[in-house]
């Protein structure tokens, strides 16, 4: 059985991925949902509040998606485990992916209770990237940059198809492979 609260952010999310941040009033979002038109306000203190939840939800299914195990490993097999994950996730769940790049480029400031969630969601990703830099694996660069040129590329890929845009499996493979040797210091790594 869905809660309100979870009929609230998937409604959000569709609006969100449909028309934007601002193409949509709390009204809009209850038919969405199917609840009376105060219900949001119930469950979320104000408009803010509700984007940030929305976004945080987003984020929470990524990272289930991607760490289902404790996977320490520093080769391109793990990260070919991730970048698959990653994608089925994207596919199967377009909207997310609409509204995560609406995230993205909001220009106002996230509150730090969602830095830090984030920052635990995806500390996986961050110690794989401290732990190779520091044995010499990656490229030495902070790790926002490097994770521009992985896990956001597959999204930037994620958006297009999402868009109507078929990318063939043989176009996701090779970006998985190209964006693992982006960051690799020395000689492809199968098996450090």
């Amino acid at each position: 059985m869905t809660t309100t609260p979870d009929k609230l952010l998937t409604a959000a999310l569709t609006l969100i991925a449909r028309h934007g941040f601002d193409g949509f009033s709390m009204k809009d979002l209850a038919g969405e949902a199917g609840v009376a038109a105060g219900t949001a306000y119930r469950h979320f203190t104000d408009r803010e509040a509700l984007l940030e939840a929305a976004y945080l939800h987003v984020l929470t299914g990524v990272a289930r998606c991607l760490f289902v195990a404790d996977e320490h490993d520093l080769d391109f097999a793990q990260y070919q485990r991730w970048w698959h994950r990653l994608w089925r996730h994207c596919e199967a769940n377009p909207t997310h992916v609409l509204s995560q790049f609406q995230f993205e480029l909001l220009p106002r400031q996230r509150s730090e209770t969602l830095l830090l969630a984030k920052a635990a969601l995806f500390a996986p990703i961050t110690d794989f990237f401290d732990r190779g830099r520091a044995q010499g694996y990656w490229v030495d660069l902070p790790n926002d940059v490097l994770g521009l040129l992985t896990f956001e590329t597959l999204g930037h890929l994620a958006l297009r198809q999402a868009r109507g845009e078929h990318l063939s499996t043989a176009v996701i493979e090779q970006t998985c492979l190209s964006t693992f040797t982006a960051i690799s210091a020395g000689p492809f790594l199968e098996n450090p």
